[in-house]
């Protein structure tokens, strides 16, 4: 059973009756404009051709992208890595690591003699420790420039 509210019909007869004996004695009813709904804007679609994103790098990256430039100048004029440390105002570790980022291996000047005394030694079958003591470098250097050059030493 459904339940349906029944109007009163006496209100709204009365009502209608005011309005009339408003109308009859010159008033105007003054039908306003209602309200204006604006359709929503049409939408807009992604372009088929947007430019790729770019590469984000991190924090360390982009200081070696910003410094490369004047380190890379720098190490080109032969300068040691001290004497581009003490122009450029960055650590030794930072320079070597900005370095080996834009590709280039950092060596230190006297590195070339010191493979050739190396070369030498092992050849004179010197061994590792003795030749590292000859050259004035710690055993883990000495070892270090002979794996990359190729060096082998005898035994002990």
């Amino acid at each position: 059973m459904l339940l349906q509210q029944t109007i009163d019909p006496a209100p709204a007869a009365q009502l209608a009756a005011q309005v009339e004996q408003y109308l009859n004695s010159g008033g105007q009813i003054e039908v306003l404009p209602g309200p204006t709904i604006t359709p929503l804007p049409s939408r807009i679609e992604p372009s088929t051709r947007a430019e790729p994103r770019k590469k984000r790098l991190s924090a360390f990256e982009q200081r070696y992208v910003d410094a490369g430039p004047q380190l890379i100048d720098l190490f080109s004029r032969g300068l040691s890595i001290t004497l581009i440390s003490e122009k450029s105002g960055f650590g030794r570790t930072f320079i070597y690591s900005a370095l080996r980022y834009h590709g280039i291996e950092p060596t230190l000047p006297q590195t070339n003699e010191v493979v050739v005394q190396l070369q030498q030694l092992a050849a004179k079958g010197y061994t590792m420790r003795y030749a590292a003591q000859c050259v004035g470098k710690t055993l883990p250097q000495a070892q270090g420039l002979a794996r990359r050059n190729g060096i082998k030493f005898r035994a002990a």
